[in-house]
């Protein structure tokens, strides 16, 4: 059961994506990272944010698995991005798997849902990792979407909320270091 007892505070998200992929996914070769450095600060709670990466990645290696030696543009792409407006961050993950059809893609974000008849699906899982992308992510006051990915496959968008801007009324200054 993800934690809602803390607050999102406001991290440098790049930074934990980035040290996280070192602890978690060192030495991937399916996984191509892209980390826009033009993003500000992000609200976030690390818990959150690791739950969402990882069960994004697991997910894409588990449905639409990459060779060794694949070009770039076909291994799982994770990725962060400002948003168009510069108003909210993103972090995708993207895959050449065989995509989620558009009558499902909500549908794959509710607990326990699997595409496909159980005799005949391929992949074990209990239908949960999805379910919790989208309850981590409402934790930090984002949301997910998935969409396809041009040229085949899903890309997942987690939206999430860019760290206020301080108030300069409220910056320490000399007279309060008295």
């Amino acid at each position: 059961v993800p934690s809602t007892e803390s607050n999102p505070r406001a991290g440098d998200f790049n930074q934990f994506i980035s040290e996280l992929v070192q602890r978690s996914f060192a030495g991937a070769n399916d996984l191509h990272v892209e980390l826009d450095p033009t993003l500000p600060l992000v609200m976030m709670k690390p818990e959150a944010i690791r739950s969402i990466v990882t069960n994004l990645i697991e997910n894409a290696r588990k449905y639409a698995p990459t060779r060794a030696g694949s070009r770039p543009e076909d291994r799982i792409w994770l990725r962060t991005s400002l948003g168009p407006k510069g108003r909210e961050a993103y972090i995708e993950v993207l895959d050449r798997g065989p995509g989620i059809p558009d009558e499902d893609k909500e549908s794959v974000f509710q607990a326990f849902y699997r595409r496909g008849d159980e005799g005949t699906r391929s992949s074990k899982g209990t239908g949960l990792g999805l379910h919790l992308v989208k309850v981590q992510a409402q934790a930090v006051g984002g949301d997910v979407v998935v969409l396809d990915r041009p040229g085949g496959g899903c890309h997942f968008r987690v939206r999430l909320q860019l760290a206020p801007e301080p108030d300069p009324a409220e910056e320490p200054s000399a007279e309060d270091l008295d």
